[in-house]
């Protein structure tokens, strides 16, 4: 399971959208001011200092911006996790400290825990458990994990939702749309609309325990096709909005896996075994495990991949994945224009009636998607593909209004979370030859 959280007890929540506005807005200023000041101070200190002063500052802010995103928890935590995985987004040192919220976050007290399991279960907890450890074995943003065994002896992993925090996700998400108007970093209101209207989806669906217990069930079942991987049962029973209670499952956290492996081989052999489950369930099922934080997937001692969570996923209609491949196709055959066709009907760019540059998209995709397009092992350490598509879509201003539609934006959040476990493991493998592959396959619906 995931790393303990830190051992400073978490007490509720706040829930006001003004004060958490505040809380995240406050530390984003101070952190903007702490920098600030260590590049005014920068300027009396001998050239041989001046990077570590910068790294202590930047440190700083980022555990700053950390402490408030774990203690509101909720959305505000969830977007921290999401920055975290992009690791070209952010400076080093301030990625790193987001990097803490993928592995733990302020433990709720143990009486808190407690009462948020009898509240939901109406039963005192001694009858639900024979064990119960008041240690969470990882806490995430939504609610934290507890290893425990029922009457019967069955081991279980027991989720418990943080009081309240269902009722701050419209404010955090608010909250969102607010900060990314005041900053200016999207200037079409109705697209701000749009994504924070996704976002707020998402987390209401993952804050639906019920829900997730009734995912658990559907996808062990459409699952049970992947010998190699392992999702755990529900124990519905013990279950509640705001409670989870499913199968323990041992394991190691996948990223530290393979960071634990020597770079080679048999690093590069899990990684791709990874990254092709993950495509198979989206080009065979139409179905994508959308969070893709490390904590959220195990190798057990079989060497299986056990996947955890399960309160994103998000069902895909055919034409989407046809689409993918056909935006393959398009680059493999060096086809302009069937490439912008195929964007266009991706709903790119507002649809069919916006079109764009096919020789400039041409070139943005020749970026985006460089590790499919030459038959021959990809080195995802060295991969740079932020600043480069940053600094071309400023040179081609035109472009900014060539944006995803809804539907891409988990696509592009587990694309993210991949790319970013694969260039911090600095993995090889030939990623051309298995799209290749998925290309010929016909798709299949559940």
């Amino acid at each position: 399971m995931a790393d303990k959280p830190r051992s400073r007890p978490q007490k509720r929540a706040p829930t006001g959208r003004l004060e958490r506005f505040a809380r995240l807005s406050g530390a984003a200023t101070g952190a903007a001011a702490r920098i600030a000041g260590e590049r005014l101070v920068e300027r009396f200190l001998p050239q041989e200092k001046r990077q570590a002063s910068r790294q202590r500052a930047l440190t700083k802010s980022g555990q700053q911006i950390v402490r408030v995103m774990g203690d509101l928890k909720g959305a505000a935590m969830k977007i921290g996790q999401m920055m975290s995985i992009n690791i070209d987004e952010l400076p080093p040192e301030m990625q790193q400290a987001l990097s803490t919220l993928q592995r733990s976050a302020p433990a709720m007290e143990y009486r808190m825990v407690v009462e948020q399991i009898e509240t939901a279960l109406d039963r005192p907890i001694s009858n639900l458990f024979r064990l119960f450890d008041p240690e969470p074995v990882g806490a995430a943003s939504i609610g934290q994990v507890h290893r425990a065994e029922t009457r019967a002896g069955r081991a279980v992993a027991v989720k418990v939702q943080y009081p309240g925090i269902a009722a701050t996700i419209d404010s955090d998400v608010r909250n969102l749309a607010s900060l990314l108007t005041m900053a200016g970093v999207v200037t079409d209101r109705e697209r701000i609309d749009t994504y924070v209207d996704e976002v707020r989806a998402i987390l209401a669906a993952e804050s639906d325990y019920l829900r997730e217990a009734d995912n658990l069930l559907e996808y062990r079942r459409l699952l049970a096709r992947y010998p190699d991987l392992v999702v755990p049962a529900p124990d519905l029973e013990r279950s509640a909005t705001t409670v989870l209670t499913m199968d323990f499952i041992e394991g190691t956290k996948l990223d530290d896996h393979l960071a634990a492996l020597p770079v080679g081989a048999e690093r590069d052999r899990l990684a791709e075994r990874f990254v092709t489950l993950m495509f198979s369930m989206l080009h065979e099922l139409h179905v994508l495990h959308a969070d893709p934080h490390p904590g959220n997937f195990l190798v057990t001692p079989e060497g299986r991949i056990g996947m955890l969570d399960f309160g994103c996923v998000r069902r895909f209609p055919a034409a989407f994945d046809a689409g993918i491949i056909e935006l393959l196709q398009s680059m493999w055959t060096g086809d302009a224009e069937r490439l912008a066709a195929a964007y266009r009907s991706l709903g790119f760019g507002g649809g069919a009636q916006d079109r764009h540059d096919p020789e400039l998209l041409y070139e943005l995709s020749e970026m985006i998607l460089r590790p499919f397009l030459d038959d021959e092992p990809f080195h995802f350490g060295g991969w740079e593909v932020t600043w480069p598509v940053k600094r071309f879509m400023l040179e081609h201003l035109e472009l900014m209004t060539f944006t995803p539609p809804r539907e891409f934006l988990l696509f592009m959040r587990v694309l993210a979370g991949l790319r970013g476990l694969l260039v911090k493991l600095d993995v090889t493998f030939n990623a051309c030859r298995m799209a290749r592959e998925f290309a010929a396959l016909p798709s299949s619906a559940p």
